[in-house]
């Protein structure tokens, strides 16, 4: 057993910090994770805890931090309706997940809009099916409308798939087509 040179203390061989006082014992440096020499103490009465320092806030203002600690919300927003949780869950102060917030949002309500473009057209297209002198016609603008949807459907995936790798990358880069369009401020 050895003795704390400060207080007096008896202390368990091995230990690095006197438990009564949380003086650094002769022939130990700082524990990992631990205190300094001459820094916090660990409570009295708390024996063997070694102090804890609190985790790392973001500096918001340097963006490279700002988009490390906020990385997986800038993925999220480029997957569908999921841009909500970016949205209502990223912290506020952080520049990087609202603006890939943004462009998120934007890309998802373009989505929804072709969406109820794309159910309005066929619902116009099924009621003039019923006209049999038109089928031909029909088929000929449901095949060119089909391919017009399949083409746009693939732009919207490339630029999810852009905004994912720009956001997993810390870049802070305007998706084309839509990447001027403000709606989150």
């Amino acid at each position: 057993m050895a003795f704390c040179s400060k207080c007096g203390a008896e202390v368990a061989d091995g230990t690095q910090f006197c438990p009564a006082c949380g003086e650094a014992l002769a022939g130990s440096g700082p524990a990992p994770g631990g205190p300094a020499p001459g820094g916090p103490a660990p409570a009295q009465g708390a024996p063997n805890q070694q102090y804890q320092a609190p985790p790392p806030v973001a500096n918001y203002a340097n963006l490279e931090q700002d988009a490390d600690a906020n990385k997986a919300f800038g993925i999220l927003a480029y997957i569908g309706i999921l841009v909500l949780i970016t949205i209502f869950a990223a912290p506020k102060q952080s520049l990087y997940s609202r603006y890939h917030a943004n462009q998120g949002l934007v890309l998802c309500l373009f989505g929804i809009a072709m969406s109820i473009v794309v159910g309005v057209v066929q619902t116009i297209i099924s009621a003039v099916v019923f006209n049999p002198f038109a089928w031909k016609a029909i088929a000929v603008v449901t095949t060119i409308f089909t391919l017009v949807w399949v083409a746009v459907s693939v732009i919207f995936l490339i630029l999810a798939i852009m905004g994912i790798i720009n956001a997993a990358g810390g870049k802070c880069k305007p998706l084309p087509i839509i990447g001027k369009i403000k709606i989150l401020k």
